[in-house]
């Protein structure tokens, strides 16, 4: 079924899945395609995880659990760009450029799943972002959420992946 899936019906996916783990609240509007766009094309908050490295983190809405987005292997934060503001109508959802992509600054350590993690970990622990999260992993980010969640499991409350 999701292996013909269009972006449209992933997002359809998503926010039922991410309906049956997060509160139910009154229906906000989403946010017009214009102003998505604006916020996507520049970075949002640039965190700086290591000395003189930073990381770009975008986060909207408010509430518990905070939703964060892991993209695919080459994407970056826009790549949610649809999804995110719908999420964030319901609670908070933050993306993030990994390191050498998007508005994030390269990483001088070896590319390795436990780098990202790391990096994930330094980037919430900077930003004041705790927990509890839902991790939602495209493709690759599906791996390094798994990661996440068997490395720091007292923070992770649910995947989706």
């Amino acid at each position: 079924m999701l292996r013909h899936a269009t972006p449209m019906r992933l997002c359809g996916l998503l926010v039922l899945a991410l309906s049956c783990v997060l509160p139910a609240r009154a229906a906000r509007p989403v946010v017009p395609l214009a102003q998505v766009q604006e916020a996507y094309v520049r970075p949002q908050a640039r965190i700086e995880v290591e000395p003189g490295r930073r990381i770009n983190l975008h986060c909207q809405g408010s509430g518990s659990p905070t939703v964060v987005f892991e993209s695919g292997l080459s994407d970056w934060s826009n790549t949610w760009a649809l999804i995110q503001p719908a999420v964030a109508t319901r609670t908070r959802a933050c993306s993030y450029d990994r390191p050498g992509m998007g508005a994030s600054d390269p990483s001088p350590h070896p590319p390795t799943p436990e780098a990202v993690v790391e990096d994930l970990h330094r980037l919430l622990t900077a930003a004041g972002i705790h927990g509890p999260l839902v991790l939602v992993g495209h493709s690759l980010g599906g791996f390094y959420a798994k990661l996440f969640a068997v490395t720091h499991p007292q923070q992770v409350t649910g995947l989706v992946l």
